[in-house]
């Protein structure tokens, strides 16, 4: 349900915001959207999740497994999924990419430890509803947060971005 309201959405957003990234027409369309429950200042919902951080060591999806491509997708979605600035981290893409060039393309341990939030499907069927504007707002009235916090904790040693980190 929370996928479906999700795309439901983007795909309005892309009609009427063809040219905003994906990041920009999720903002859009969740505007009038309380983020204040949003405690970790990340909202993964915000990029579009091709590490799929919300099944990685989880008990629903035995997905436990990474490599030095899901490390750095992970750690360029998270960056990404940041709406408040304090909650960036450390690194932007080519601040890493320096990094990793002034030690030869490896890195010899790379730790992601992170907690992020994503949207809880059965608090958004609840509170949220579209405006007449394709806009979505939230019922207030409802006391149930509308976040679950997750954690990302993904350890990879000797990491050789020589390969796969291109611009």
């Amino acid at each position: 349900m929370r996928k479906l309201i999700i795309l439901a959405a983007l795909a309005i957003s892309v009609s009427v915001t063809y040219a905003q990234s994906f990041t920009e027409s999720f903002d859009s369309v969740f505007v009038n959207i309380s983020r204040a429950d949003a405690t970790t200042g990340i909202l993964y919902e915000r990029v579009i999740p091709f590490a799929q951080l919300q099944n990685f060591n989880s008990n629903i999806v035995p997905v436990d497994t990474s490599n030095h491509e899901h490390f750095r997708r992970a750690y360029r979605e998270l960056n990404r999924a940041a709406f408040l600035p304090s909650a960036k981290l450390p690194f932007d893409r080519d601040s890493l990419k320096s990094i990793i060039n002034e030690n030869n393309d490896v890195i010899d341990i790379g730790i992601l430890h992170y907690k992020f939030n994503t949207l809880d499907s059965l608090a958004a069927r609840q509170k949220l509803y579209f405006g007449v504007d394709s806009v979505l707002f939230e019922n207030t009235g409802i006391a149930t947060s509308l976040y679950a916090e997750k954690t990302a904790f993904e350890i990879k040693n000797s990491i050789n971005f020589k390969k796969t980190y291109q611009s």
